[in-house]
């Protein structure tokens, strides 16, 4: 998928994201330029990039819960 504008972090992002599996947070943090920032630091990329996406298509985030004995 190609889409015009991009910023290179947006791209390796999507190049991730296009086989359509869930990645974690820390696969999505190695596309940025500044691997020693935050987690946080791929919302505002994972924001921009949603605005540019076709129509048809999404990112979602999906967290999940589980019980677990201690």
């Amino acid at each position: 998928m190609t889409i015009d504008g991009l910023t290179p972090v947006q791209k390796k992002m999507l190049a991730v994201l296009a086989d359509g599996k869930r990645h974690g947070r820390e696969r999505l943090h190695k596309c940025l330029s500044d691997e020693l920032g935050p987690l946080s630091n791929i919302r505002a990329h994972l924001t921009a990039l949603r605005k540019r996406l076709p129509e048809g298509q999404e990112i979602v985030c999906e967290i999940c819960y589980r019980l677990v004995q201690k």
